[in-house]
Protein backbone atom coordinates (compact mmCIF):
# COMPACT_ATOMS: atom_id res chain seq x y z
CA UNK A 1 0.00 0.00 0.00
CA UNK A 2 1.28 3.57 -0.62
CA UNK A 3 2.16 3.99 3.06
CA UNK A 4 4.79 1.52 2.88
CA UNK A 5 6.43 3.72 0.60
CA UNK A 6 5.81 6.75 1.95
CA UNK A 7 8.71 7.26 4.05
CA UNK A 8 12.03 9.01 4.01
CA UNK A 9 13.47 10.67 1.28
CA UNK A 10 9.47 10.91 0.25
CA UNK A 11 8.00 11.41 3.83
CA UNK A 12 5.30 14.53 3.58
CA UNK A 13 3.47 16.07 6.02
CA UNK A 14 -0.25 15.54 3.93
CA UNK A 15 0.73 11.80 2.81
CA UNK A 16 -1.75 10.63 6.10
CA UNK A 17 -4.55 12.80 5.23
CA UNK A 18 -4.33 12.22 1.56
CA UNK A 19 -4.17 8.80 2.24
CA UNK A 20 -7.67 8.67 4.24
CA UNK A 21 -9.22 10.82 2.22
CA UNK A 22 -8.13 8.50 -1.02
CA UNK A 23 -9.32 5.17 1.28
CA UNK A 24 -12.78 6.64 2.08
CA UNK A 25 -13.29 8.34 -1.55
CA UNK A 26 -12.32 4.59 -3.33
CA UNK A 27 -15.86 3.77 -1.92
CA UNK A 28 -17.90 6.62 -3.25
CA UNK A 29 -15.48 8.34 -6.04
CA UNK A 30 -13.65 7.91 -9.03
CA UNK A 31 -11.83 11.21 -8.45
CA UNK A 32 -10.13 12.61 -5.85
CA UNK A 33 -7.52 15.83 -6.20
CA UNK A 34 -4.91 16.59 -3.48
CA UNK A 35 -4.82 20.27 -1.91
CA UNK A 36 -0.99 20.68 -2.90
CA UNK A 37 0.12 23.83 -5.01
CA UNK A 38 -3.70 25.14 -3.85
CA UNK A 39 -2.04 28.59 -1.68
CA UNK A 40 0.58 29.07 -4.38
CA UNK A 41 -1.97 28.95 -6.88
CA UNK A 42 -4.46 30.79 -5.09
CA UNK A 43 -3.10 33.17 -3.41
CA UNK A 44 -3.62 31.39 0.03
CA UNK A 45 -0.19 32.21 2.02
CA UNK A 46 -0.36 35.19 4.25
CA UNK A 47 2.89 36.50 2.71
CA UNK A 48 0.96 37.49 -0.24
CA UNK A 49 -0.95 40.04 1.65
CA UNK A 50 1.48 41.26 3.76
CA UNK A 51 3.91 41.36 1.22
CA UNK A 52 1.90 43.75 -0.73
CA UNK A 53 0.73 45.71 2.05
CA UNK A 54 4.22 46.60 3.48
CA UNK A 55 5.86 47.33 0.23
CA UNK A 56 2.69 50.00 -0.30
CA UNK A 57 3.61 51.24 3.19
CA UNK A 58 7.15 51.64 2.95
CA UNK A 59 7.35 53.02 -0.70
CA UNK A 60 6.15 56.48 0.49
CA UNK A 61 8.73 56.47 2.94
CA UNK A 62 12.11 57.81 1.58
CA UNK A 63 14.82 55.12 1.19
CA UNK A 64 17.51 56.75 3.44
CA UNK A 65 14.92 57.65 6.35
CA UNK A 66 13.98 53.52 5.85
CA UNK A 67 17.63 52.22 6.11
CA UNK A 68 18.46 54.48 8.98
CA UNK A 69 15.28 53.22 11.13
CA UNK A 70 16.53 49.73 10.39
CA UNK A 71 19.46 50.53 11.39
CA UNK A 72 18.26 51.97 14.74
CA UNK A 73 15.58 48.61 15.07
CA UNK A 74 18.61 46.64 14.62
CA UNK A 75 20.79 48.07 17.93
CA UNK A 76 18.57 46.77 19.94
CA UNK A 77 18.69 42.94 20.25
CA UNK A 78 15.54 40.81 19.41
CA UNK A 79 16.41 39.67 22.93
CA UNK A 80 15.72 42.87 24.92
CA UNK A 81 12.80 43.34 22.25
CA UNK A 82 11.05 40.62 23.61
CA UNK A 83 11.88 41.28 26.93
CA UNK A 84 9.88 45.16 26.13
CA UNK A 85 6.80 43.03 24.46
CA UNK A 86 6.65 40.88 27.55
CA UNK A 87 6.44 44.03 29.69
CA UNK A 88 3.93 45.83 27.54
CA UNK A 89 2.06 42.89 26.54
CA UNK A 90 -0.93 43.15 29.35
CA UNK A 91 -1.36 46.68 27.71
CA UNK A 92 -0.78 45.81 24.12
CA UNK A 93 -3.48 45.41 21.29
CA UNK A 94 -4.55 41.56 20.44
CA UNK A 95 -2.95 41.91 17.37
CA UNK A 96 0.65 42.94 18.76
CA UNK A 97 0.91 40.09 20.52
CA UNK A 98 2.80 37.83 18.71
CA UNK A 99 4.93 35.21 19.52
CA UNK A 100 8.95 36.42 18.94
CA UNK A 101 8.03 40.14 18.37
CA UNK A 102 12.23 41.10 18.72
CA UNK A 103 13.43 38.06 15.80
CA UNK A 104 10.04 40.35 13.69
CA UNK A 105 11.28 43.47 14.62
CA UNK A 106 14.38 42.73 13.15
CA UNK A 107 13.21 41.01 9.94
CA UNK A 108 11.03 44.37 9.57
CA UNK A 109 14.44 46.23 10.23
CA UNK A 110 16.41 44.26 7.29
CA UNK A 111 13.10 44.65 5.20
CA UNK A 112 13.18 48.20 5.93
CA UNK A 113 16.28 48.61 3.79
CA UNK A 114 14.27 47.05 0.98
CA UNK A 115 14.48 49.15 -2.79
CA UNK A 116 12.36 46.80 -4.74
CA UNK A 117 9.08 44.20 -3.91
CA UNK A 118 11.17 41.69 -4.98
CA UNK A 119 13.44 42.62 -2.05
CA UNK A 120 10.50 42.44 -0.07
CA UNK A 121 9.37 39.17 -0.91
CA UNK A 122 12.67 38.13 -0.59
CA UNK A 123 13.34 39.30 3.05
CA UNK A 124 9.82 37.09 4.11
CA UNK A 125 10.84 34.05 2.66
CA UNK A 126 14.91 34.25 3.69
CA UNK A 127 16.26 31.71 6.40
CA UNK A 128 18.51 34.59 7.41
CA UNK A 129 18.55 38.43 7.71
CA UNK A 130 20.77 38.99 5.52
CA UNK A 131 22.03 36.02 3.38
CA UNK A 132 24.31 38.30 1.97
CA UNK A 133 26.49 39.04 5.34
CA UNK A 134 27.12 35.43 5.22
CA UNK A 135 29.45 35.01 2.07
CA UNK A 136 30.68 38.47 1.56
CA UNK A 137 31.71 39.65 -2.06
CA UNK A 138 29.72 36.87 -3.35
CA UNK A 139 27.18 37.41 -5.39
CA UNK A 140 23.84 35.56 -5.01
CA UNK A 141 23.75 32.24 -7.44
CA UNK A 142 21.35 32.16 -10.77
CA UNK A 143 18.67 29.92 -9.23
CA UNK A 144 14.97 29.24 -10.72
CA UNK A 145 13.76 31.98 -8.31
CA UNK A 146 16.06 34.52 -9.37
CA UNK A 147 15.48 33.84 -13.29
CA UNK A 148 12.15 33.82 -12.19
CA UNK A 149 11.94 36.98 -10.81
CA UNK A 150 14.10 38.95 -13.56
CA UNK A 151 11.12 37.30 -16.02
CA UNK A 152 7.75 37.95 -14.58
CA UNK A 153 7.53 42.05 -15.28
CA UNK A 154 3.72 42.75 -16.36
CA UNK A 155 1.91 40.93 -13.59
CA UNK A 156 0.56 42.53 -9.98
CA UNK A 157 2.96 42.21 -6.82
CA UNK A 158 0.52 39.33 -5.29
CA UNK A 159 0.73 37.48 -8.84
CA UNK A 160 4.29 37.42 -9.22
CA UNK A 161 5.28 36.46 -5.70
CA UNK A 162 2.25 33.72 -6.62
CA UNK A 163 4.16 32.71 -9.29
CA UNK A 164 7.99 32.64 -7.82
CA UNK A 165 6.14 30.21 -4.84
CA UNK A 166 5.22 27.76 -7.63
CA UNK A 167 8.61 27.76 -9.39
CA UNK A 168 10.74 27.60 -5.90
CA UNK A 169 8.78 26.20 -2.66
CA UNK A 170 6.25 24.59 -4.21
CA UNK A 171 8.59 21.79 -5.65
CA UNK A 172 10.53 21.70 -2.61
CA UNK A 173 7.34 21.44 0.16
Amino acid sequence: SLPEYYDEPFADSSQIPTFLVSQLARREVTVSLSGDGGDELFGGYNRYLWAENIWNKMKRVPGPLRSVTGEIIKTISAGMWDSVFSILRPVLPAALRFQHPGEKFHKLAYMLGADSPEAVYKSLISQWLSPMELTPGIAEPETPLTRAMQNSGGWDFRRRMMAWDTISYLPDD
